[in-house]
């Protein structure tokens, strides 16, 4: 996660996001920071389907401090400015992270 947020920042988009493990990538210039609160909802963010995303924010999984429109327009830059090569590194690390629990599992 480390190395795309680098990527993206590199070509100017500011994406300030707080990981599940407390790390937080970016400063809070932009007015908004990001915060996927587990390992999973990274990949409904990574995906192209607005569905996916608001899903997992209405599960409680990601959550927006500060500016929800700010947010939302960082979102479709980084959309704008990711290559075949970023969506490629970033599909190879979303397979490594924990899949959300199952009905009945104890998260």
């Amino acid at each position: 996660m480390a190395a795309l947020h680098e990527r993206v920042t590199a070509r100017g988009v500011a994406f300030p996001i707080r990981l599940w493990d407390g790390r937080e990538l970016g400063d809070d210039a932009p007015g908004f920071r990001l915060v996927l609160r587990q390992p999973w909802s990274l990949p409904a963010l990574a995906s192209r389907s607005d569905l996916a995303a608001g899903e997992a924010y209405l599960a409680g999984d990601v959550d927006v401090e500060g500016s929800m429109t700010a947010a939302l327009r960082a979102v479709e830059a980084t959309r704008a400015v990711l290559t075949a090569g970023d969506l490629a590194a970033l599909a190879r690390d979303v397979r490594r992270l924990p899949s959300p629990p199952r009905d009945g599992d104890v998260p």
